[in-house]
């Protein structure tokens, strides 16, 4: 489990202990990547747009929901691969769906 993020200017060790043994160690590091879990925050809109059972939007190809002009993109949608360079695409798609929405 991590307990502590540690440097002067940048990130240089991380404090860890093991779940198990309880034993404490150090790592010497140059960077932290943290998750913050997979169940996304949107039971705001249960009810407003289909969401799948853990809770993303289910969308179409187009970034499209069930709820004409309403997008979703990134994380948030089903069958995302929660990586930032797909989540910018699919933001380029729902954009671009958007603007043709507003433009009708």
């Amino acid at each position: 489990m991590l307990e502590e993020i540690a440097g002067d200017t940048f990130v240089d060790k991380v404090r860890v202990s093991n779940v198990k043994t309880k034993k404490k160690t150090v790592l010497d590091i140059s960077g932290v990547f943290m998750a913050v879990g997979f169940r996304p925050n949107t039971g705001y809109l249960k009810g407003i747009v289909k969401l799948d059972d853990i809770g993303t939007i289910i969308i179409n190809e187009k970034m499209e929901t069930s709820v004409h002009g309403i997008f979703a993109a990134g994380d948030i949608r089903s069958n995302s691969i929660r990586q930032i360079i797909a989540a910018a695409g699919d933001g380029a798609v729902a954009a671009i769906g958007a603007e043709r929405y507003i433009s009708e």
